[in-house]
């Protein structure tokens, strides 16, 4: 079988094992084992030609060239793209990611060339929008063509299913490859506190939740408890929250690691006693699979994903834009991390996000589309 996969989001060309959509790649490694797999990516701001065929660590890759405020370009580049992939490469199917974005392309020039596609959606429907106006246009039109509309959450699911009922959706999660052993040359931990993780791209001041994460550490040190906070990932509000930590005269408790390499990111969490997500909204939580992959419990927010799959085995759950709910999660776990059962955790999570799991649920799936 040749498969084409086609997301929203990817690494750059020259950082092919970033962080950005790595799981995209991390799929395509898993299925070309058993079949012919490729990679096109429609939106490259980084490569200067309008069009690139490459092997990239051992995947064969297409990047169309795309340039705000040239619209009409992007999409002649896009339509070539597909019609130079189909014509070379004669996938059986594509598999696109988010349905407002990558999927509306793949939406049309599948259905202009005839090839079957499967969509994944990712795309909370707060930001998505799809709930209305021309984000509702595009989604009903991908969902409508598409031969299986995958969610990665449960709660993803019922709010699709409220907006689009005419349409099925099922659940899938993520797939997450974690290497089977993580070591680190160096130790992140410091010692003689609990050091809490929060793995996070700090690309805006309220998503990820910080603005109630700190002072609710802040109070948690006042209340006389050793805990160190290692933030990891960068953005334009990195700065911002740096600030904020010092504000509320905590920088000396608070780490910010910056923007680190998938295994560093595993190397340090693999340290931590737990970790936290203090999101306000979250389709899935990648950052939260990874974590009990490794065998740590997990505080998270009830903001979407989580609720999916975050309970009181694996960690502790709260309610989300709350500085007392974090404080009081975090002396929970604090209290109980010890109950936590390193090797169930991880076997709970392999059940369900391992990326060779997913991937053979995906394959069989479009072996049921091409035999219909």
């Amino acid at each position: 079988m040749r498969i084409l996969i086609v997301p929203s989001w990817y690494t750059s060309h020259d950082n092919i094992m970033g962080n950005g959509g790595i799981f995209h790649y991390e799929q395509a490694r898993e299925m070309a084992k058993e079949h012919t797999v490729a990679i096109y990516y429609p939106f490259d701001r980084t490569i200067t030609e309008d069009f690139q065929a490459e092997e990239e660590r051992g995947i064969l890759t297409f990047r169309s060239r795309f340039q705000d405020q040239q619209r009409i370009r992007n999409r002649i580049r896009i339509y070539r793209a597909f019609r130079y992939i189909i014509k070379e490469f004669h996938p059986d199917i594509v598999h696109t990611h988010v349905a407002t974005e990558a999927g509306r392309y793949t939406a049309l020039w599948c259905g202009t060339f005839g090839i079957p596609f499967v969509v994944t959606e990712h795309s909370t429907v707060e930001v998505s929008g799809v709930a209305k106006g021309v984000a509702h246009a595009y989604a009903r039109f991908v969902y409508g063509r598409s031969k299986v509309n995958f969610c990665v959450s449960e709660d993803l699911q019922c709010k699709l299913s409220a907006i689009f009922p005419q349409y099925i959706f099922k659940v899938m999660y993520n797939g997450i490859h974690i290497p089977r052993v993580v070591g680190a040359s160096c130790s992140y931990r410091r010692e003689g506190c609990c050091n809490i993780a929060l793995v996070a791209a700090l690309y805006d001041e309220k998503i990820k939740g910080l603005q109630f994460l700190l002072p609710a550490v802040q109070k948690v040190i006042e209340n006389g408890q050793h805990v160190i906070l290692h933030i990891v990932g960068s953005g334009e509000y990195e700065e911002y929250f740096h600030k904020m930590a010092e504000s509320l005269n905590i920088s000396e408790y608070v780490i910010f690691h910056g923007e680190c390499k998938k295994q560093k990111v595993y190397e340090i969490v693999d340290q931590m006693d737990f970790l936290v997500s203090a999101s306000l909204v979250e389709s899935f939580g990648c950052s939260m699979a990874e974590a009990l992959l490794l065998g740590k419990p997990v505080l998270a927010t009830k903001c979407g994903g989580p609720e999916g799959f975050v309970n009181d085995q694996v960690g502790v759950l709260v309610e989300k834009g709350s500085i007392e709910a974090l404080q009081n999660g975090i002396l929970k776990l604090l209290c109980e991390k010890d109950k936590f059962d390193k090797e169930r955790i991880r076997n709970y999570a392999k059940e369900r996000f391992d990326n060779k799991y997913i991937c053979q649920k995906y394959v069989s799936t479009y072996q049921r589309v091409l035999r219909k």
